[in-house]
């Protein structure tokens, strides 16, 4: 009597056909941003400001807003806010600090992280302050980031907080939270920021490819506030907007 065959070994017996995805359904209209955003303002309410949108509040100073910010990056605000205190307590002008050792430096901003790292960026900042902008802080964004270690988030947030000038301040968080929500389709969070700045290609985004369902990404209001740091920031410059919220601490 012949045998049966055998049984096939694992790697030669047939896959089970893949399922089949259910096709995503499209959408009926823009995002709607401001109901969305109404909602995340009511559930950030009961927060209080981050400690740079204070610190402008306190002083109107962007050499002081700017290296709050600078203090803040990767710090909780209840330990930005004294440590920012603690250094301007002994010096508030390029001028001032570029005499202050940089050891002091990072002792009066302990505990800030990476404190050692961020006394020799706060120096450097000021000697470049110093050497090419007569002292003062530049109200522009390139001019920012020619300063040691400033990014663009740290140089939006500048030109936010410290001068009241519209700007669009987005960190890893707002970059995820938008293409989530698919507000907008983009890579990286600089090309969220240039799409969140103004009107895309009809129904192009950044990847190069058509937008689900061939829909445009809706833009902003005209009149677009500063993109906060920290949920409950919610300061708007001078003619309004619609400020976005974005988690507690982040990179430069």
């Amino acid at each position: 009597m012949p045998r049966p065959p055998a049984d096939p070994s694992p790697s030669r017996r047939p896959r089970p056909a893949p399922r089949p995805r259910p096709a995503p359904a499209a959408r009926r209209g823009p995002f709607p941003v401001e109901t969305v955003l109404a909602r995340v303002r009511e559930a950030v309410k009961h927060l209080g400001h981050p400690s740079v949108t204070d610190q402008a509040a306190r002083t109107r100073d962007p050499f002081r807003v700017l290296i709050a910010c600078v203090i803040s990056l990767r710090t909780k605000d209840e330990v930005t806010d004294p440590a920012a205190a603690r250094l301007f307590a002994r010096a508030r002008t390029p001028e001032g600090l570029l005499a202050v050792p940089e050891g002091e430096i990072a002792r009066r901003i302990f505990p800030a992280g990476f404190y050692r790292v961020k006394a020799r960026q706060i120096r450097a900042i000021c000697r470049r302050l110093v050497d090419a902008f007569g002292g003062r802080v530049p109200a522009d964004l390139d001019a920012l980031l020619t300063l040691p270690g400033v990014g663009r988030k740290t140089a939006n947030l500048v030109l936010a907080e410290g001068f009241g000038l519209p700007a669009v301040c987005v960190d890893v968080h707002v970059h995820r939270i938008v293409n989530r929500w698919g507000y907008v389709r983009t890579r990286t969070p600089e090309q969220t920021e240039m799409r969140l700045r103004g009107p895309p290609a009809p129904g192009l985004v950044d990847s190069g490819q058509p937008a689900p369902g061939g829909l445009r990404p809706p833009r902003l209001p005209p009149r677009l506030a500063a993109v906060q740091h920290v949920p409950g920031g919610g300061r708007l410059p001078p003619g309004g907007g619609v400020p976005l919220p974005l988690s507690r601490g982040g990179g430069a």
